[in-house]
């Protein structure tokens, strides 16, 4: 079925190919016995939805030790040529980071990988999951006069980082007066240098409170791994920007099974590592409990991860299908009017859900914001 607005086709959230795309991800985790399927599966739509939701080579492992396969061997080939073409750009995107990274430590400064990467480590085979920007997080450790010493990080040691880049190295570093990060290309890949993990440039509340806080768990306890000078956050610090940087793609665009599947890997990983109390705290404070309690169901009902993994939530069966139909179906934007009118439209809505607010209300609200926002957003290059 095709929709008369973008022309684009339809899937519904509960159909038999998106069943059979949830099954090899299960199997490919580990989290499902191998078996046999039906022989009337239709692999090309299996095939361009898991490249859609960026599990691509993911459920290319599920169908690999599948007990007997109804697929044609040309797609059969293809999809492994494409599970091959992202274990290169991950080995790439590997590559580039360690010399980030070593860059970094020669002048003194720890960086620390948001996302990404770092999620990837979580996953049966860490190079089957794409591989996209390179988010960090600076911090530098500064010597107190009379002893003792506090970690920097933030818009500081961040500025100073992209002028060392571009006279060390001449890269130019792009950044925006209201953006919260700066980034500039590495090794032919974009890498994004957060000056704060939120954006409290919207002035809202709820977004303040919740940089404050992240501020707070990110400097509390972090680790090296692998590489001595790669550093990732704190599972505490995990639980609420993984959470709260879903909710912002929901909001503001739209979320895909390649996300739900890492924030359901965090947790089948680092659940009891994680202050859920303090964490559920954050949560109400920022106003995404909601939003959080609606994912976490949804990753038990696709069987990603087991009900005790999960902290305390509510079901909410109603909003998880309005979100999964988004997931497979929600609306970009387009070239007609018509169709940025009904993509803008969906997204208001998305939030007065979430938020118990109109959708009026909100629309005003975003207009004033982008009018400030967007006033003096010409980009600079530093030189």
């Amino acid at each position: 079925m095709r929709s008369s607005v973008d022309n684009r086709t339809v899937l519904n959230w509960d159909s038999p190919s998106v069943e059979v795309l949830f099954q090899l991800l299960r199997i490919a985790l580990g989290k499902e016995e191998p078996s046999s399927l039906p022989n009337d599966v239709n692999w090309q739509e299996v095939y361009d939805l898991s490249l859609k939701q960026g599990v691509g080579a993911i459920a290319c492992d599920g169908m690999l030790v599948l007990k007997e396969c109804s697929i044609d061997e040309e797609l059969k080939y293809k999809w492994m040529g494409q599970s091959m073409v992202i274990e290169q750009k991950y080995n790439q995107h590997k590559k580039a980071i360690a010399e980030l990274a070593d860059f970094y430590n020669r002048h003194n400064i720890q960086m620390m990988l948001l996302k990404g990467y770092g999620l990837s480590l979580n996953y049966p085979i860490p190079e089957h999951r794409p591989a996209g920007d390179i988010d960090i997080y600076l911090l530098k450790k500064t010597e107190l006069e009379h002893g003792g010493s506090f970690l920097l990080g933030g818009r500081v040691v961040a500025k100073d980082a992209d002028l060392l880049l571009n006279k060390q190295l001449d890269i130019g570093v792009e950044k925006a007066k209201y953006e919260h990060h700066s980034h500039f290309q590495f090794s032919n890949l974009l890498v994004e240098n957060h000056y704060e993990i939120g954006n409290t440039y919207s002035h809202r509340k709820e977004e303040i409170v919740l940089e404050e806080q992240l501020e707070l768990l990110i400097k509390e306890k972090y680790v090296g791994k692998e590489n001595a000078n790669i550093y990732f956050p704190s599972a505490d610090f995990n639980a609420v920007f993984l959470m709260k940087h879903l909710y912002s793609h929901y909001i503001g665009e739209k979320i895909s099974i390649r996300q739900l599947l890492d924030w359901a890997l965090f947790l089948d990983r680092y659940n009891e590592s994680v202050d859920w109390n303090r964490i559920l705290e954050i949560w109400r404070m920022s106003g995404i409990k909601l939003f959080a309690d609606i994912i976490n169901h949804l990753v038990i009902r696709m069987q990603f991860i087991g009900e005790e993994k999960i902290p305390e939530m509510k079901c909410m069966s109603t909003y998880e299908n309005y979100i999964l139909e988004d997931i497979f179906n929600g609306i970009n934007r387009g070239d007609s009017a018509l169709s940025n009118l009904l993509y803008y439209y969906k997204q208001r809505k998305k939030y007065s859900m979430l938020n118990h607010r109109g959708w009026l209300s909100r629309t005003f609200d975003s207009f004033c914001l982008h009018l400030f926002k967007h006033g003096d957003m010409k980009k600079r290059r530093i030189k």
